[in-house]
């Protein structure tokens, strides 16, 4: 029983700190915003931010199920890979190289659940620097309306 209870002490530390450094590297808000016109952007089912070490990139939910395929090379000179599955309402680490595969494990993220997950709207791969943030057309359009302000 004991041995348990410190697995669970230990899972929310974890949890806590994956959130921490995720606010540190992603930030409250994206540091841009999708291009277009309102009525553009508010033809998509929602948004996906992905930040993928320096270079950062907003793409529309498709239609149809589509695997973004991220290939960098890492400190050390090895190459990683992490696939994200987009669907019309979802984002998921579909496929991950790290070697803990904590992004992967964190499941799906949809426009349903990100309010009731752990980590929100987010998927975050610590060790090759990969994030990935889910958002309603909605949150984007209120973004863009801020900024204009």
């Amino acid at each position: 029983m004991r041995r348990k209870n410190l697995l669970v002490i230990l899972l929310v530390v974890v949890v806590i700190i994956a959130v921490a450094v995720a606010a540190l590297l992603m930030g409250h808000r994206p540091v841009t915003l999708p291009e277009g016109t309102q009525e553009e952007i508010a033809a998509a089912n929602g948004y996906v931010y992905i930040l993928a070490g320096e270079e950062a990139r907003w793409i529309p939910l498709p239609d149809e199920p589509y695997n973004i395929r991220l290939t960098m090379t890492d400190a050390q000179g090895e190459q990683t890979v992490n696939v994200i599955t987009l669907t019309k309402d979802s984002a998921v680490m579909s496929y991950s190289t790290c070697d803990n595969q904590d992004c992967v494990q964190q499941g799906v993220v949809t426009l349903d659940n990100k309010g009731t997950r752990p980590l929100g709207n987010m998927i975050i791969c610590l060790p090759q620097n990969v994030g990935v943030e889910l958002y309603s057309t909605q949150e984007v359009l209120d973004m863009l309306s801020e900024q204009a302000n």
